[in-house]
């Protein structure tokens, strides 16, 4: 008998604590993104130019990165979304030689996330539009945090 209650207490505890940590989580409000679709050899010039030449320290990712824009003749997914004002909030968004931004490029299945410092964007290429919205909202929840 006493194992029973126990087990419940357990479950209503855990629910508790669920919903508690529910409540309390910062919540960023929707917010809808402008999306362009665009073919292989654009994204291609596009990631060229703003890499100066495939300058990226990861070679492996470099590779990776050169034979999916030349080996697909698709289109990809591009979004953009405005950096902070404050430039100590951008650097630790972005993170030290761009570590948390290839993170977030890995975690959200993207092809490639730049923070443009003349725009000031940060700019999105993805396969799909789910990855990209997700990486947005990614970069807009560290931003706001």
């Amino acid at each position: 008998m006493s194992s029973i209650n126990e087990n419940t207490n357990t479950q209503t505890n855990t629910q508790t604590n669920t919903q508690t940590n529910t409540q309390t989580k910062p919540s960023i409000p929707k917010m809808y993104y402008k999306i362009i679709q665009k073919n292989a050899r654009v994204v291609y010039n596009e990631i060229k130019e703003r890499t100066n030449n495939f300058t990226i320290p990861n070679t492996e990712y470099k590779d990776w990165l050169i034979q999916q824009l030349q080996d697909r003749n698709l289109d990809y997914y591009y979004g953009f979304l405005k950096d902070s004002p404050d430039q100590d909030t951008n650097k630790k968004t972005i993170g030290k030689e761009g570590c948390y931004l290839m993170k977030t490029t890995q975690l959200n299945n993207c092809l490639f996330i730049w923070h443009n410092r003349t725009t000031h964007q940060f700019e999105f290429w993805a396969l799909n539009k789910p990855s990209l919205v997700h990486a947005i909202d990614h970069i807009r929840s560290r931003l706001s945090a």
